[in-house]
């Protein structure tokens, strides 16, 4: 017999979330789709400075491409 897994708070928000959205042009099967991010910094790691101090408001710049036929 297979174990249950518990719900977790990142199940209950996907849930929400998929009642409030539809897939985007490049969903697949499942009704999602990868995303690759590019994070870049400055010469001076400020960025990830900032993330690894865990400031609550930080700087983050990032470059999104979904896969697909335009994504890779």
């Amino acid at each position: 017999m297979a174990e249950q897994r518990r719900r977790t708070g990142a199940d209950r928000g996907r849930e929400e979330s998929a009642a409030r959205m539809r897939p985007g042009g490049n969903a697949g099967a499942g009704g999602g789709h990868q995303v690759r991010s590019l994070y870049c910094d400055a010469d001076r790691p400020r960025f990830y400075r900032e993330k690894t101090e865990c400031l609550r408001f930080r700087r983050k710049l990032r470059v999104r491409a979904p896969e697909g036929p335009d994504g890779g």
